[in-house]
């Protein structure tokens, strides 16, 4: 592929990103289902079917307090201020999980809550959310997309992840039926790094 489809390429891309972003209400929800593969889910907080500004992605490498924190993000992180409404990506879910925690300094506690929400059809994936400040459902309730389940703390962004624990997956996959959307990247790619070739031949073992 040439760089000239390339640029073709992110430019409908643009072209779709803008149209999502600019529709609101019955409009979005329509072209989110012309646009959206049958298996996709919505983004999970308030105006679900608008493509929302990530903070953090998937697998991004992250620099703990200490050697042994050190780790590799297992979600997306989408931004949303303090309170915004998280929803239901997917329709007719269970809440199998709830956890009421908090975190900071001593001085400085805030609640730091998280949820995991099931599928009652199939392909019955899994979600996790986490960052929640105030949880309006309880376990084993069954809960629809027009459903508000909780609202982000002060972190301003809310942790959202498909799969349970150890068995995450992106969400963001592009190539895949089962992902958020809408989605569309919009970036260039960048060279951060180079590879330099070793003056010496490489040996291989006999």
């Amino acid at each position: 592929m040439g760089w000239i489809d390339i640029c073709i390429k992110k430019t409908i891309s643009a072209v779709i990103a803008f149209s999502f972003i600019s529709a609101i209400g019955n409009n979005a929800f329509d072209l989110y289902a012309q646009v959206c593969p049958q298996e996709a889910y919505q983004w999970p907080i308030d105006s679900a079917y608008v493509q929302k500004q990530l903070n953090g992605v998937f697998m991004e490498y992250r620099k703990g307090s200490t050697a042994s924190a050190d780790h590799f993000h297992d979600g997306i992180d989408i931004q949303a201020t303090k309170g915004t409404s998280v929803l239901p990506c997917s329709n007719d879910m269970t809440v199998i999980g709830v956890t009421y925690d908090s975190a900071g300094t001593a001085s400085n506690r805030y609640p730091d809550h998280s949820l995991y929400l099931q599928e009652l059809d199939a392909p019955y994936r899994i979600f996790f959310y986490t960052h929640l400040e105030a949880i309006y459902v309880q376990l084993g309730e069954t809960v629809s997309m027009s459903v508000e389940l909780a609202q982000t703390n002060k972190l301003n962004h809310v942790h959202f992840n498909q799969g349970a624990n150890t068995t995450e997956v992106n969400p963001l996959y592009s190539f895949v039926e089962t992902r958020l959307c809408p989605f569309v990247d919009n970036g260039l790619p960048s060279k951060s790094h180079s590879i330099r070739r070793s003056p010496k031949p490489l040996r291989l073992p006999v």
